[in-house]
């Protein structure tokens, strides 16, 4: 499926569109849903799953048994802004994309119903002191001068929150460093 968070319905309705005008059977291979404002809907989601059964559509699913995924730091990032289309010191040298890219940060946050990054945790990155740290704890670190952000002057007037601030320092910390892969505490 094309998006298991915010889109997630959509996705599952497409799915199931593209099964029943091939006529061919479907298999949602670990059913779940990455957005916590979306949690509420599996229900619907279930129910989806079942009427496509009702009316003879082959449809099986696997459920996604962990309460966590991994991927890459490209997940906190607008959709504009992930994979290798984006050189990072380019982006993050240009004030208005700057902007954009944190405010594009904030709004995927907030749509997804969470008050910060502390959901997220740093399995794998170039800087091994930070292996196995939340975003959130990253951020304290780089507020505390244990990981250097080279830019600390641009952020404020964007984000007021101190926090959070450090937090998203933390992620473009990462972003401008080879990214990272991370853990992702976002499933119900």
């Amino acid at each position: 499926m094309r998006d298991e968070g915010l889109g997630y319905l959509a996705s599952l309705r497409e799915s199931l569109e593209v099964a029943r005008r091939a006529q061919i059977p479907l298999h949602i291979s670990h059913l779940k849903i990455a957005s916590k404002t979306k949690w509420p809907e599996m229900q619907q989601a279930l129910n989806l799953l079942d009427d496509a059964r009702r009316e003879g559509l082959s449809v099986t699913q696997d459920v996604y048994a962990y309460d966590a995924s991994s991927t890459s730091i490209d997940l906190l990032l607008p959709p504009k802004f992930r994979g290798n289309s984006w050189p990072p010191r380019s982006v993050l040298s240009n004030p208005g994309l700057r902007v954009e890219l944190v405010n594009g940060m904030l709004a995927n946050l907030a749509a997804n119903g969470f008050k910060d990054f502390g959901y997220a945790y740093v399995a794998h990155c170039s800087d091994v002191r930070i292996f196995g740290k939340s975003i959130r704890e990253v951020g304290a670190m780089i507020q505390s001068g244990e990981v250097g952000f080279e830019q600390p002057n641009w952020l404020p007037d964007i984000v007021k929150n101190a926090s959070l601030r450090r937090q998203v320092e933390a992620v473009l910390h990462l972003y401008a460093h080879g990214g990272a892969q991370m853990i992702y505490h976002v499933h119900r």
